[in-house]
């Protein structure tokens, strides 16, 4: 099968050519191909003629988000309405986030329930779902909290921990931490089974301050973690206080379970630290 792969440089990207290196991959990130760029998108589609194409790439950090709004909705949206029409009947993935529900809920938003964005990084996001939802062949999978990778939360307290032995954490946050690799794996697992908008993330909930915790209890160090609130500052995106995504339909059409996001975290660390430490 061949697959058409962009946002190739980033830790979704990169987790997507390792589970599909035996497929005929085609992997671009955003210096060889801009999908903003209606001319190029279509034709780089015509030149592979891909099976599958799988949308990774993206401008994920919420707060440049809010300083660069245009840009935002020009990679988050407007490359969407160039990949939906080079991609004609083949197979279209986007990985979309938990942000597109913006209201605290303590029950798990399901796929059909109402998006309501409150930051332009959200915003972004669910437009760019929109404006390919229709799409008959489109798998949109909206996850939350992802790990695995240079730059994310659980890297952030690693480093964090090398040079201090106390890190303050938000405890007003409630989410789902979600490995990269158990995404991607559930992500290929979904294409054989109906397109769709689809939710997955690992189960079980934690603040982020829950997750630091569990964090540093891996490294050799001993680290204090202090507990603080979220506190408001201008040209700074507004984070969901408290969204889990309902894995029930997942589940539901691949017959499998999703495994517990501990006990993901507990992998992961396992071998970073024989790397690291």
């Amino acid at each position: 099968m061949k697959i058409l792969i962009t946002g190739a440089e980033g830790r979704v990207g990169k987790a997507f050519q390792i589970m599909l290196q035996n497929e005929e991959v085609f992997a671009f990130s955003k210096q060889t191909l801009d999908c903003t760029n209606r001319y190029k998108v279509t034709r780089v589609v015509e030149q592979i003629d891909p099976d599958l194409m799988i949308h990774c790439a993206a401008m994920t950090n919420v707060d440049a988000c809010e300083r660069e709004p245009v840009k935002a909705f020009m990679v988050n949206s407007l490359a969407l309405t160039h990949l939906v029409e080079a991609a004609g009947t083949r197979k279209l993935m986007l990985l979309s986030s938990d942000y597109v529900f913006g209201e605290p809920s303590v029950i798990p938003y399901q796929e059909n329930d109402t998006p309501s964005p409150q930051s332009v990084y959200a915003y972004s996001k669910w437009l760019g779902e929109e404006l390919i939802k229709y799409h008959p062949s489109t798998y949109i999978i909206r996850t939350s909290w992802l790990f695995g990778g240079d730059g994310d939360f659980v890297d952030k307290i690693i480093q964090k921990a090398k040079e201090i032995d106390e890190i303050t954490v938000v405890d007003d946050q409630v989410g789902t931490p979600t490995y990269i690799k158990d995404l991607v794996q559930g992500s290929i697992k979904l294409l054989q089974h109906p397109p769709g908008i689809y939710h997955f993330s690992n189960s079980g909930t934690c603040s982020r301050y829950e997750w630091a915790k569990a964090i540093v209890s891996y490294l050799p160090n001993e680290v204090y973690i202090r507990t603080g609130p979220t506190i408001p500052q201008s040209n700074v995106a507004k984070r969901p206080s408290h969204t889990i995504l309902s894995n029930e339909k997942w589940k539901r059409v691949t017959g499998e379970d999703v495994r517990n996001w501990r006990e993901a975290l507990e992998e992961y660390m396992e071998g970073r630290l024989d790397d690291e430490f």
